[in-house]
């Protein structure tokens, strides 16, 4: 998929919330005071470049601080390295920190990426243990850790004042769900458990 066109299209949602959409891989975007907050870096390369692109034409004064990596499988993860690139850090659960470090620092000759030919990027990783706030003092996005089957080091999103929360794999909006949905139900509990008051899902 490598030199297919990305189409990206961004959808506000919520005041300053937007999906970013137009492929078969979503992530949320989530406007503060004076950044953005990226959640889900899908597939690869081409596909965050596109995504960067079309935030840096919407918010011209408003950098990515934060990405979030909401699991490690590849279709998920693959797109991390152009987010920090552009200086964003890297949030992941804690049990995923050696994996990204690794993707972070591999050197990519064959065909370089925008991280490989940023010779002044120096790539930050956090980790996420308990549920991280990341506050301007006016709004906060919530990461949560999801206890699951799908993937270890699941994350989720949730921004209290639009009451929305974003989730990759273990549930897709818009499709059923039946009882015996190990995934959602788990994700289902989390939100519960963190007494979370969710009124919208977002798809990764």
């Amino acid at each position: 998929g490598f030199a297919q066109p990305q189409h990206i299209q961004l959808d506000e949602i919520s005041p300053g919330i937007l999906h970013a959409t137009g492929g078969s891989h979503h992530s949320m975007v989530v406007e503060m005071e004076d950044h953005l907050i990226v959640v889900g870096t899908p597939l690869y390369e081409e596909r965050s470049v596109a995504v960067i692109k079309g935030l840096e034409e919407r918010f011209t004064e408003k950098p990515i601080r934060y990405a979030v990596v909401t699991h490690f499988h590849m279709d998920h993860s693959g797109g991390v390295r152009a987010y920090a690139a552009k200086g964003a850090t890297i949030l992941g659960h804690e049990s995923i920190v050696p994996f990204l470090e690794t993707v972070l620092a591999s050197e990519h000759t064959f065909r370089p990426d925008s991280l490989q030919n940023a010779s002044d990027a120096d790539p930050s990783v956090q980790g996420v243990s308990d549920p991280l706030e990341l506050t301007d003092g006016t709004r906060t996005v919530e990461i949560h850790h999801v206890a699951n089957e799908h993937a270890a080091g699941m994350l989720i999103a949730y921004v209290g004042d639009a009451r929305t929360a974003f989730v990759s794999d273990l549930y897709s909006p818009g499709r059923p769900v039946d009882a015996e949905n190990v995934n959602a139900l788990a994700f289902y509990r989390a939100i519960t458990a963190a007494e979370l008051d969710v009124r919208q899902v977002v798809g990764g």
